[in-house]
């Protein structure tokens, strides 16, 4: 609704190379519908083809979008040589090769993997009944059941070169910026 304050001020998607998240903004009395949708959502997804093309269309545009960018392109090359091994070496847009060979049972398999409730975090915000909260997680959540996540396999970092700080723990991403002066 947007601009008219009807019945969400704005809900959208974005991906990231780890995860994808998704989110309402919303009076408190749409609580139970924002998390009526998400639930759907999580586990519920329509597939046909006809979705997928359209979606796919979406997907090339942003692609298309990105690679004029000098900015994006900018640091997509950073990301290639800072993560030469590393799934962060990829734009997290995709590609157009990629865009082009998902095909429905793809979609279908990552969806039935990833999007689980043991593989997501709900973060509520506002004003609210925290017992009629949990009571309506439970009903619009409960139902959608654990699955066992596919194990990722992560492989090295190239040898590094030159001395270099190191974190201790997963892997993590960290990108580093500065401004530099004009001209």
């Amino acid at each position: 609704a947007g601009p008219f304050n009807i019945p969400f001020a704005d809900a959208n998607a974005e991906t990231l190379h780890d995860f994808t998240y998704f989110y309402s903004i919303c009076p408190s009395a749409k609580l139970e519908q924002a998390l009526q949708i998400e639930a759907e959502r999580m586990r519920t997804c329509e597939f046909t083809d006809s979705l997928l093309d359209a979606e796919r269309l979406r997907a090339l545009e942003e692609v298309a979008v990105v690679a004029k960018s000098p900015a994006a392109v900018a640091y997509h090359k950073a990301q290639e040589l800072t993560y030469a091994n590393l799934r962060y070496r990829l734009p997290k847009v995709g590609s157009e090769a990629g865009m082009k060979a998902v095909t429905l049972d793809d979609a279908k398999a990552f969806y039935d993997a990833w999007y689980r409730p043991n593989n997501a975090v709900l973060i509520v915000y506002g004003k609210f009944d925290t017992a009629t909260l949990k009571a309506a997680i439970q009903k619009h959540f409960g139902a959608c059941g654990r699955k066992e996540l596919p194990k990722l396999e992560v492989p090295e970092e190239a040898e590094p070169k030159g001395r270099r700080a190191e974190i201790a723990g997963p892997q993590r991403q960290l990108t580093m910026t500065w401004l530099s002066a004009p001209n």
